[in-house]
């Protein structure tokens, strides 16, 4: 019998990490010649989907009339809470309970956190997105992989790492030899484990400065709701303020109260454009004494006010605000 792999998807879903993952399926079919899979589009309703992209996709099925399957994977975009109703919370949880293996996409893991089945289980999800999910749902258990597969749970960052999970998963199945095929055939080499994390390391050129670096600044990152002073900072790694300085003004070319600050608003950015969270509950979870003090803060970077920025901002201009896609902005974000 054919392994049944069903794809959730909710209107804005990305196509980059949808169509790698049929892709694998087929070319695994083909080069096997075999009937290995067998693969649906499903819909809460079975109507057709539009993607962030315009394009519009016809679904095999409802979530109510879909066949059983043995795999399932959620797939979402950039405002995942807005579509994720009871009505897919409960399919989720009962086929769940029927022994399909659950899966998710990139944001398409709020979906599954919401039914509450990432209880005990480990998973990967894009770094953009890591923020937000963590505030809404702060007992699942983050990776920085680019993907994982933790018992009867498969997730991944989205994009290219799809591609990899999927691999992965033939392999499991139908052995290495006919990955290797399938990878071949995609030009998709080489094949990533899932340990491998989402963002580069630095290169080894400053190793010992850009280590210490780095743990300040994770330290900095895991301390966004409760910012720390900076004096706090310098003595809690041995160093002097003054050294500290001198630290980020070498490898980043800013003071670090200046990076804190920016890394709190990249935060606040991200929960703006990704979650419903009100201006207060940002500002708290961001480290601002008040809503007022966190939109003077939030207006002299990006010349806008939180709900303006909230309004008018699209996907391509949230890109030309983060530090990471643009160096020359300011500060560059490294990974932790």
């Amino acid at each position: 019998m054919p392994e049944k792999f069903g794809f959730l998807i909710v209107p804005d879903f990305p196509f980059y990490g949808l169509f790698p993952a049929i892709e694998a399926l087929r070319v695994a079919n083909h080069n096997s010649d075999q009937h290995l899979y067998e693969w649906y589009l499903i819909s809460e309703n079975g109507g057709p989907v539009t993607a962030t992209n315009g394009m519009t996709l016809a679904v095999d099925h409802s979530i109510a009339n879909c066949s059983p399957l043995s795999v399932c994977f959620a797939v979402a975009g950039n405002h995942p809470l807005d579509h994720c109703s009871q009505s897919i919370v409960n399919w989720l949880r009962r086929i769940d309970r029927y022994g399909t293996r659950l899966g998710a996409f990139d944001s398409g893991i709020f979906m599954l956190a919401a039914a509450g089945l990432l209880d005990g289980h480990d998973a990967a999800v894009h770094w953009e997105i890591a923020p937000t999910l963590q505030e809404h749902y702060p007992t699942v258990s983050i990776t920085d992989r680019i993907y994982q597969i933790d018992d009867r749970r498969l997730t991944c960052a989205g994009g290219s790492s799809t591609l990899d999970l999927m691999l992965t998963l033939i392999a499991s199945t139908h052995g290495r030899a006919l990955m290797e095929k399938v990878a071949n055939g995609l030009v998709h080499r080489p094949h990533r484990a899932g340990p491998e994390r989402q963002l580069p390391d630095e290169p080894d050129a400053v190793a010992k400065d850009q280590l210490l670096l780095k743990k300040i600044i994770r330290f900095m990152a895991a301390n966004i709701d409760d910012p720390q002073k900076i004096e706090g900072v310098s003595r809690r790694f041995g160093l002097t303020q003054r050294k500290l300085e001198s630290l980020f003004k070498q490898n980043l070319n800013t003071l670090p109260s200046s990076y804190y600050v920016n890394l709190r608003m990249d935060h606040a950015r991200e929960y703006l454009f990704y979650s419903g969270m009100s201006i207060k509950e940002i500002a708290v979870a961001c480290g601002f004494s008040s809503p007022s003090v966190f939109c003077r803060a939030f207006r002299k970077i990006y010349r806008l006010s939180p709900r303006q920025y909230r309004r008018h901002v699209s996907a391509d201009s949230l890109r030309r605000f983060s530090k990471t896609y643009d160096p020359s902005a300011g500060p560059q974000i490294l990974a932790p």
